[in-house]
């Protein structure tokens, strides 16, 4: 037996309005955050201490009134013990030094210096065309290298046949930045 279409319509009807109050239900009472469960914190100087109860009036002789001890106590903690001489700590190394590229025609090389001309035609909406590399260094970086580069350009856009590149990447992969690129 299947529900006929009024019946359908009054029941996603129900559940619409029964949404809408309960988000706004939800709305109006702003629900509670962790802190109102948690006690509160203790200070690192102190912890508490639980006292057995005291005991009862048949155990004990009679005495004077003594007054009730609370259910617990906060007691200091011992002072930390005393820092250990820590040794003066170098400074951090220097970073490794440039290492001159010997053949500036290797593949890569060349890529790296086509890749910086490129880059900065790109945004600059010159014209610019990668001739060489004239030299090159290199010094370890971030995982990857980083590029000193002097290329050799052509092109309306070129300022100078010469331009000074500083790239950074690892070979191999897409991750390579353009860092400077200025004219020589």
């Amino acid at each position: 037996m299947r529900p006929s279409l009024p019946v359908l319509l009054s029941l996603l009807l129900a559940a619409f309005f029964a949404i809408v109050h309960a988000e706004t239900d939800m709305a109006a009472a702003p629900s509670p955050s962790l802190a109102t469960y948690l006690p509160p914190p203790l200070t690192p100087a102190s912890t508490p201490v639980f006292l057995p109860p005291p005991p009862t009036p048949e155990s004990t002789p009679v005495s004077p009134e003594i007054p009730p001890t609370p259910a617990w106590t906060l007691v200091s903690s011992p002072s930390p013990p005393p820092a250990a001489s820590t040794p003066v700590s170098s400074p951090p190394p220097a970073p490794p030094a440039w290492t001159p590229v010997v053949d500036v025609n290797v593949q890569s090389i060349r890529q790296v210096g086509q890749f910086a001309v490129r880059i900065h035609a790109l945004h600059l909406g010159v014209d610019l065309v990668f001739v060489k590399v004239v030299s090159c260094q290199t010094q370890p970086s971030d995982g990857g290298y980083i590029y000193q580069l002097v290329v050799a350009v052509t092109g309306s856009g070129a300022k100078s046949p010469q331009y000074n590149a500083v790239v950074w990447g690892i070979l191999g992969t897409m991750r390579w930045e353009l860092r400077s690129f200025k004219a020589k």
